[in-house]
């Protein structure tokens, strides 16, 4: 089974709103309630994309969004993510999803929990002030982290 990875997510440029850890399970991501990963953002659609994890490691697919995602390697350039296919996930690749002129930033990174025992909790949420307005909460299997 895929390895865990951890998702830092920034809205706009502000600092992370909030950081998800994945530990072999898929997650929707999207701006609809009903979302594994919900994001307050109007240029992300409701669902925007989905995260599956494999033999290999993590696939980030993207489900026909409004606006698009993109895949950045590193440095590199980002790339257009093709609508219904799945490109591999590598630590320190960023996802740019929604506006090209402000896109939410998903940064992809291994999976080692940014907080002291919450590597194997299912349901945590340590929140901030802009947590709670941008995430509606993780569902089964997901640590919401700021």
């Amino acid at each position: 089974m895929a390895d865990a990875l951890t998702l830092e997510v920034v809205i706009g440029e502000g600092r992370p709103a909030a950081v998800f850890r994945l530990s072999g399970q898929d997650a929707l991501l999207g701006r609809d309630e009903q979302a594994d990963l919900v994001v307050d953002s109007g240029t992300v659609s409701g669902r925007h994309g989905m995260f599956h994890a494999t033999a290999a490691g993590y696939t980030y697919t993207d489900l026909g969004s409004r606006n698009g995602s993109a895949r950045a390697r590193g440095d590199g350039e980002p790339e257009v993510v093709v609508a219904g296919q799945p490109v591999a996930l590598e630590p320190g690749d960023t996802l740019l999803l929604g506006s090209a002129d402000a896109p939410v930033r998903v940064s992809v990174q291994r999976g080692a929990a940014a907080f002291a025992g919450t590597a194997r909790a299912t349901r945590t949420i340590v929140a901030s002030a802009p947590l709670a307005d941008l995430l509606r909460g993780p569902r089964d299997g997901l640590t919401a982290l700021a």
